[in-house]
This record gives structure tokens, sequence and C-alpha cells, in this order.
């Protein structure tokens, strides 16, 4: 063998393992990509804006899912307090079983069953609770403040808002007539739907697919996209975004903003400070803000 030759042979053979790799790698590929996360809604816009949520609502009655509360003999409600009810008698299209679900429920400063309902969604497998004791005083100073765990259920079991907002939606709204059962009248006409991360695009969708219940969103570190017209639709009358100044989600929040307001409907950015997608220690200011700014503008205006 000529010396020419033995020099290439070593050169082709370190050749063929990179082109497996390479190979290898472009398989791969689009699988991953398929996988992603858990629900789209966690890290990217993947759902559709839901123009047309309210005309599969109204086809989907007989699939809604069910939610019975305990009828417990609760003594009246006093100022700022709170009660957690537990639920466990609902079911969810394609869950294997009912997992038990918290609903959290913080009376206002001034009780009274015509003060507004403030009902917070928390982020990807995420409880409620811990998210809602961070701001609890802000909302009981302006109503109720209702803080289910979603529907859903994470690898883990943990709780979540992901999958279709026409159960979403019936799931939320079942949770809060029981309430309602126990408690009488909550909510004013003025009623507030906040959202945080994931829980942002699940208020969203579940403010489109109930035309005229959720008039005033407040919608925290995702990057959502709001069509003008279709919330016009919806009978959405206000808007405030908000998100850390290092979230990804932050330029694409304030140009929404901006494309609100032009296009007419009162929308206002807060900026949470430098923090990246997380809440600040602070909330509770930022919520306190965002909530009297949306009292502001009057539903019918």
């Amino acid at each position: 063998m000529s010396p020419s030759a033995s020099r290439v042979r070593p050169h082709r053979c370190a050749r063929a393992p990179l082109r497996s790799l390479v190979t290898l790698a472009l398989v791969l590929l689009p699988v991953v990509l398929a996988l992603g996360p858990a629900s789209g809604r966690a890290s990217a816009e993947t759902d559709p804006a839901g123009a047309d949520a309210s005309r599969r609502l109204s086809g989907a009655r007989d699939a809604a899912p069910r939610v019975t509360l305990p009828r417990q003999s609760f003594a009246p409600l006093g100022a700022s307090a709170h009660v957690a009810v537990l639920g466990t008698g609902w079911s969810l299209a394609g869950e294997a079983r009912a997992p038990e679900r918290r609903f959290e429920l913080f009376a206002p400063e001034t009780a009274g069953p015509d003060r507004p309902l403030v009902v917070m969604l928390p982020g990807a497998c995420g409880e409620a609770l811990p998210v809602c004791e961070r701001w609890r005083a802000s909302s009981a100073a302006r109503g109720w403040l209702v803080c289910p765990d979603g529907p859903s259920t994470c690898e883990h079991g943990e709780p979540d808002w992901h999958g279709d907002p026409v159960a979403e939606a019936a799931y939320l709204d079942a949770a809060v007539a029981e309430l309602r059962g126990t408690y009488g009248r909550l909510g004013s006409g003025e009623d507030v739907l906040v959202g945080f991360s994931r829980g942002a695009f699940a208020a969203r969708d579940i403010a489109l697919a109930q035309p005229g219940r959720w008039p005033k969103l407040l919608l925290v570190g995702a990057a959502v996209r709001l069509d003008p017209a279709a919330l016009r639709a919806a009978g959405i009358e206000a808007v405030v975004l908000a998100s850390g100044e290092l979230d990804s989600a932050h330029g694409s929040m304030v140009g929404a903003t901006a494309r609100l307001a032009a296009s007419g409907i009162p929308a206002r950015f807060l900026g949470l400070g430098p923090i990246y997608h997380q809440l600040p220690h602070d909330f509770a200011r930022y919520v306190d803000e965002a909530l009297g700014w949306l009292a502001s503008v009057r539903t019918g205006a």
C-alpha cells in the first residue's frame, strides 16, 4: 500500500461518523420540535386567538365539565376572610381520573355581593393560592378574589390551565356558580380576569369564548396575540398588559398594548422592573395600580 493511500483512509473513516451524526440530527429535529413543551402556551403562542370560541361554546354544552363543591354551612364571610373549598366531583374529557382541585375565595374589605369579582389564573403547573397570597390585600380593597386551580393536569399531577378554552370556560363558570350557591351573588358586571404566563393565554381564550362575561383583563408575562375585532366581539372593554423588562414577552406585550390603544380599546402597559419571567416581590403594588385603572374604565363607555 502506498504512503498516500494510508494517509487517506483515516481521513475517510473520521468523516463517516460525522455524516452519521448529522443524519441523525436531521431525523430527530422534527421529532423534538413536534414534542415541544407540555402546552404551547407556556413558551410560545400556538393556539388560535379563538375568534370562533363563542360559537364552539354553544355547541359543547353536553361535554362541559362538571364541578360539585361540598355544600357546607359556612358562616358569613367577614372582612378580608379567606376560605378554601375542595372540589372533587368534576370531570374533564381526556383526564384519566378527576383530581382534587382547590378554589380559594377571599372576601373584600367591605363585604357586599355586588363587589367586582377578580379571578386569578396562575402559570404552568402552578397552584393558585401561592400567587394570590402575594396580592390578596390589593384585591380585597376592590372586590372578591377567586383563585381556582386549573382543570388540567401536568405530568406530575399539578393543576394547570391548558387545553380546550371552551372546557376551561365551562369549568370556571361551574366553579363560580357553586361558590355563588354558597355565598350568594358574587360579581358586579365589572369583573376582571387575571392570568400569568400560561394562565394569561387561558384568560384571553376564556374571555373570547364568553362574550360579555369578562369585560376587563389583566395579562402578565405572556406574548398573547390580541385581535381588536375579536376583543370587541367578546365585549372586552379594557386590557392591562404587564411583564418584567427582561421577560422575553416584554417587547411583544408593549407592541400589543400600542396596537390596542390605536384601535380605540383602552389599554395600558405596566413594566414590572428589571426581572425575567416571574412576578416581582412587590407584585401587589402593580396589581393595585392595574385594578384601579381598570375600574376607572367604565363598562359600556
